[in-house]
């Protein structure tokens, strides 16, 4: 009885010094509640919301929120709803809504839920926000013209046969042909990415256990329970739970490799006064970077 009054007696104290945050807080969540009413969605629950509908394989659970998408939209829905424990998030089921984002110059900071890729990608073009985001892009733009993106063709071309001997192989093994082509596309994308961006090769079609390979697929999953699961958010939970252990080793071996990959073509350029070798146009976006 004495611990519970106590722990009232603190909260009241906690609202009394901070009455001014509370109330903000409170107009911000009415408001916020006022405008999900107008957008239709599943069944929420209080604090967890719609997460105890949510399929626990990444799958399943994107076919459930595709699903969900064509049930919205086929009442005419631009947008729909779903609850992420006590945070709302948003489906955009039109082109003119998507349009109405995708075009905004406003409209560009990212939400809590990208927290977990800091870390690891950083505050780059994909998670910064304001004047940042509007500097990278403008730094960036460039290195992916469209005439550039030509003269990684023949990356692509290599990539894209690599792909096909793979899912050849494949279907051999199995009785009527049919196989799951996902891990085998971003296989192939990973060696795309890691040979036009970095200017090196991990291999992911031809060795799947490639430590980078291995680590970053489950830095993906790490992710997906990040933001499929709200308990996550909370870091004690977290470390309880491994979740934070296992995240952390991951994030080793994808920064030490990101790292050597970088010092390896800093040194590269220091010893050689540049990349004179390489074509302009056929650089990666790393050496373009360098320079």
């Amino acid at each position: 009885m004495g611990f519970a009054v106590y722990i009232v007696a603190l909260i009241v104290v906690y609202v009394v010094l901070n009455f001014s945050k509370v109330l903000k807080f409170i107009k911000e969540r009415k408001r916020l509640y006022e405008l999900m009413e107008k957008i239709d969605g599943p069944y929420a629950l209080p604090l967890l919301g719609t997460t105890w509908q949510f399929k626990m394989d990444p799958v399943e659970f994107a076919l459930q929120l595709y699903n969900w998408g064509l049930e919205y939209s086929s009442k005419g829905a631009s947008l729909a709803k779903f609850w992420m424990g006590p945070y709302p998030m948003v489906i955009i089921l039109t082109p003119e809504a998507s349009k109405k984002v995708l075009e905004s110059n406003v409209l560009i900071n990212k939400s809590s839920e990208y927290d977990i890729f800091l870390p690891w990608l950083g505050t780059g073009l994909l998670l910064a926000s304001g004047d940042k985001w509007r500097g990278r892009r403008k730094m960036m733009t460039p290195s992916f013209h469209f005439n550039v993106l030509i003269d990684f063709q023949a990356v692509f071309d290599n990539q894209s046969k690599i792909l096909l001997e793979q899912l050849e192989e494949a279907a051999k093994k199995v009785k009527d042909n049919t196989i799951d082509a996902f891990p085998y596309i971003k296989r192939c994308a990973l060696d795309i990415i890691c040979e036009t961006a970095m200017g090196t090769t991990v291999s992911a079609q031809t060795n799947h256990t490639h430590p980078y390979v291995v680590a970053v697929n489950e830095m993906n999953s790490l992710a997906f329970k990040y933001q499929r699961m709200p308990w996550l958010w909370i870091k004690p939970i977290r470390h309880l739970t491994g979740y934070e252990a296992d995240f952390q080793r991951n994030l080793d071996i994808v920064t030490s490799f990101t790292k050597k990959v970088i010092e390896g073509k800093m040194r590269e350029f220091e010893e050689n006064g540049g990349f004179a070798d390489i074509e302009s146009s056929k650089k990666a976006f790393l050496d373009m970077l360098i320079e």
